[in-house]
């Protein structure tokens, strides 16, 4: 199944749209501490310069709300802002 997934953050104007595809599910009756219910989800991408922009603009605001220590944590590397 492929969406729009607008994510709404108070500190912009309009929410992030991001468009994304369904790749896995885990129904509550499959699910296991393990492997909790759940789905995965693959951003898509117009092309390599809409990627770009949309990993800067959650990097701004991952560092922006949470700080440079947790986004570094969340990202695995030093934003790139």
């Amino acid at each position: 199944t492929e969406f729009i997934f607008a994510l709404i953050v108070p500190s912009l104007a309009e929410p992030l749209r991001l468009r994304g595809r369904v790749m896995w599910t885990v129904s509550p009756e499959d699910a296991s501490r393990a492997n909790p219910a759940g789905m995965g989800i693959e951003f898509l991408y117009h092309d390599e310069a809409e990627r770009r922009e949309k990993e800067a603009a959650v990097e701004r605001i991952l560092t922006r709300e949470l700080g440079d220590l947790l986004a570094t944590k969340l990202l695995g590397r030093s934003p790139h802002i």
